[in-house]
């Protein structure tokens, strides 16, 4: 079974996602080509020329002054057009000058209110700028209003979505994206963006839809191979964990924005872009490392966990606790050690660490240590059944067995079918001479399944009962 680890796409940076996705998209130089003034020359025919320009005016006569000659000129009043304002604040956005491309888009729309791209290129600026997303979502709505069945409409869906989701709106996030998709069916962005919403909601069979539409639009997408993998990790299939981050791996840099590479513009937009939303290369590997440890395949897991090593970010610490599972796996126990005890360096509350290193120390014969970290797993996560279970363990191996009575009567009483814990108490029992207990506890065990040759041998160290 995969750990139950995995990094959360938080409904706080479902709209970095999106941006990502939108903003390397056609939005900037591509979807609004830069516009041109230059007049061409004009050559009329002699039937249809127009008249005459007029005699330029009279200049005024020289001013004596001082016996200084002065002739005043008239310097015409700069012409702004709205174009051109807009462009420029597209040089400035793109610079990362964000207060100066507010203003010429600002100055734009001034003057000419009907400049959809102005609106949604606005919107995209408050993001960086002050997250201003009350102000972003009236711009990608003017939008929508102006521009109703327009790519740029599509992008402002897509825009709008991610800030509803930012602020809980799941609904009218999923609602944007539909709409987003009904005006451009082939943007793998849209349809991965709803699916993180699905995601975050716990829906996996529609956020797994989305991203598989995702991959059908758009198949060379690292995101939309990245995203359908961590759906699948919560759904704990770890074959298709496999297929899915290897697709990922395989298509990198190609629609991705990894930290490098073909991502750099995207980056200037947008420079403090989490690793793992962007799409982390490390991440990827450390993802594909915990679905070959499930498999048992513990070589190709501790190779991941080199390749998340090695390229850092976001799975960097964690690809320790990668290593040390698989290195476990193998028997490797002191590697093992030296892994968890790195991870938990960085993240001293992960009760998964603490529970993967008391095994590692339980296999190794260090009880002591490993009822501690058994004591840190019941601390952290004290609804945790199996660290009670583990630490009784622990203790039965150092013959202490009221200690362990306790730890197994805890985890029974979180998981009520707890055959191990049954069997394990009963020969607790048996070992402080309870033997009725320890009799029903071995009974309780063998009725749910436990191995019937190691009760029926515990059941003959039992003392005959007396007949009456």
């Amino acid at each position: 079974m995969l750990p139950a680890m995995r990094f959360r796409v938080g409904a706080s940076l479902l709209l970095v996602a999106v941006l990502v996705a939108v903003l390397g998209s056609a939005l900037y130089r591509g979807m609004y080509p830069p516009y041109r003034y230059r007049s061409p020359a004009v050559t009329w025919p002699a039937s249809t020329a127009p008249p005459a320009p007029p005699p330029p005016p009279t200049p005024p006569a020289p001013v004596i002054v001082a016996q200084a000659t002065v002739t005043p000129t008239v310097t015409p009043p700069p012409v702004v057009v709205p174009q051109a304002a807009y462009v420029q604040g597209l040089d400035h956005l793109w610079a990362e000058r964000y207060r100066h491309a507010i203003d010429a888009f600002t100055l734009a729309i001034r003057l000419d209110p009907s400049l959809a791209a102005a609106y949604l290129a606005r919107g995209v600026t408050w993001v960086p700028y002050n997250s201003s997303e009350s102000k972003a979502i009236a711009d990608f709505t003017a939008v929508i209003r102006l521009a109703p069945a327009s790519a740029a409409a599509a992008h402002a869906y897509i825009l709008r979505a991610g800030l509803y989701a930012v602020q809980g709106r799941a609904a009218e996030a999923i609602a944007d994206y539909t709409a987003a998709l009904r005006l451009a069916p082939g943007d793998g962005g849209a349809y991965y963006g709803r699916g993180l919403v699905y995601q975050d909601q716990g829906d996996l069979d529609r956020a797994l839809a989305d991203f598989d539409q995702a991959v059908a639009v758009a198949p060379q997408d690292a995101n939309a191979h990245y995203y359908r993998g961590q759906a699948y990790y919560d759904q704990g299939a770890a074959d298709q964990v496999i297929a899915a981050f290897t697709d990922a791996i395989r298509h990198y840099p190609h629609g991705s924005d990894p930290g490098g590479g073909g991502g750099t513009a995207r980056r200037r937009v947008l420079p403090d872009l989490p690793p793992a939303v962007r799409f982390d290369l490390g991440a990827a590997y450390y993802f594909r490392g915990w679905g070959y440890w499930n498999n048992g395949a513990y070589a190709l897991a501790i190779a991941d966990a080199n390749d998340a090593l090695r390229l850092g970010g976001w799975g960097t610490s964690r690809a320790y606790l990668l290593r040390g599972a698989a290195a476990s796996g193998q028997g490797q126990h002191d590697q093992a050690l030296a892994d968890f005890t790195a991870y938990l360096a960085d993240a001293p509350n992960d009760p998964l660490a603490y529970y993967l290193r008391g095994r590692a120390y339980f296999a190794r014969g260090d009880f002591d240590q490993a009822i501690a970290d058994f004591t840190a797993v019941s601390r952290l996560a004290p609804d945790d059944a199996e660290a009670y279970y583990l630490r009784g363990r622990a203790y039965f191996e150092r013959s202490q067995y009221d200690q362990a009575v306790a730890d197994y009567t805890a985890a029974i009483r979180l998981y009520l079918d707890y055959t191990f814990a049954y069997y394990y108490r009963g020969l607790a029992y048996l070992e402080l001479g309870q033997y009725d207990r320890a009799r029903l506890d071995l009974l309780q065990a063998r009725q749910r399944g436990y191995d019937q040759a190691a009760v029926a041998a515990a059941l003959d160290r039992l003392p005959a009962t007396p007949r009456r």
